[in-house]
């Protein structure tokens, strides 16, 4: 799990030049088996889901999200 805190200048998405607030989760589910090969690869699927959660509009957003990545053993 990713967590991120950030604190900048709100400029110009924040009124009065607050300072800009913005909290992030991202957890992700990642499986790995190197006994199922694919041409000498392992596959290594992932699922996340990423949460922020900002004071400026624009940054304020969820999303769900899948990956595939391929694993060699040497």
């Amino acid at each position: 799990m990713q967590l991120t805190h950030n604190r900048g200048n709100g400029f110009p998405f924040n009124e009065g030049g607050r300072p800009h607030r913005e909290q992030a989760r991202v957890p992700r589910l990642s499986v790995h088996h190197s006994d199922f090969t694919l041409r000498g690869f392992s596959p290594q699927p992932s699922l996340g889901r990423e949460d922020r959660r900002s004071d400026a509009r624009p940054h304020d957003h969820a999303r769900t999200f899948a990956e595939t990545g391929f694993v060699r053993r040497f």
